[in-house]
């Protein structure tokens, strides 16, 4: 499988695939031999610095990107999806051994974890199936379903205010088939009382209607959930193409407006190098 969530800026190939872990990499482009004909000994010292800064507000700019295209491409995403898309700052080699060089890293908290937005997005980007949900795989666990079985929502799986399944209806759907571990565990366990009247069942073939997972009221079964093969997904959210254009775009102004401001602040400390 490939994880997704990262943009290393830096001197890589474009992609980067590590065992079961998909790292995008982006190239800086830098010709360190011109460059430095073409500087003063004091900005040739500030180069390093001057990239770190450089290299940190492109990862905000590209982080900043990101969440925006998040918010155009996705229906109303949740601050906790967009919110999670984070950048870890580039360190130098300055001389004192302590550090070595790395990239910034743009990437998803937690993207290890299956629940984490670096987990799930992954189709959106890739394209391709979806990996189960945690409430496919309790089902999945108790022998409810197979293994290659997904729901899809149907016309009466509630949602909340926010377009989201209602976390009260999986509780009592898991309560009803008999996986009890995680609807115990459950935050929405406590509104069972207000759902004690409804009940549901996975109905099939020999009852007359397509495989799912129903209400039954009374003498009428109302489809929650439809049971069918992997669904699969086409990439619409174009996460490395954004992270290069932004890094195009800006890199080169962002180190330029860093190795200023860094000799000038250098000469402000040491003004015998301003004539440097």
């Amino acid at each position: 499988s490939r994880r997704f969530g990262a943009a290393r800026l830096q001197r890589l190939p474009p992609t980067d695939f590590k065992g079961d872990h998909f790292v995008l990499s982006i190239e800086v482009k830098i010709n360190a031999a011109q460059l430095h004909q073409r500087l003063t000994e004091i900005q040739q010292r500030k180069v390093p610095w001057a990239t770190k800064q450089a290299l940190d507000r492109t990862a905000a700019d590209i982080v900043a990107a990101e969440r925006e295209e998040m918010r155009r491409v996705f229906k109303a995403p949740r601050a906790w999806t967009t919110d999670s898309l984070t950048y870890e700052p580039a360190t130098y080699d300055n001389g004192s051994g302590k550090q070595r060089n790395r990239p910034a890293l743009v990437r998803f908290k937690e993207d290890d974890r299956r629940n984490s937005a670096g987990f799930y997005l992954r189709p959106q980007v890739f394209g391709g199936g979806r990996e189960h949900t945690p409430f496919e795989r309790a089902l999945i666990r108790f022998g409810r379903l197979g293994r290659a079985d997904y729901l899809v929502p149907g016309k009466y799986a509630e949602r909340d205010a926010r377009g989201d399944l209602a976390p009260g209806q999986i509780t009592k759907i898991l309560s009803d088939l008999q996986s009890l571990e995680m609807a115990v565990r459950s935050h929405n366990w406590r509104d069972r009382g207000a759902r004690r009247g409804q009940q549901y069942a996975l109905l099939g073939s020999t009852q007359g209607v397509p495989r799912g997972i129903y209400r039954v009221d009374g003498g009428r079964r109302l489809l929650c959930f439809l049971i069918v093969s992997q669904p699969q997904y086409t990439a619409r959210f174009d996460f490395q193409g954004i992270a290069r254009r932004v890094l195009d775009g800006n890199f080169a102004r962002h180190f330029r407006a860093e190795l200023a401001k860094a000799v000038a602040e250098s000469k402000m400390r040491h003004p015998e190098m301003r004539t440097a």
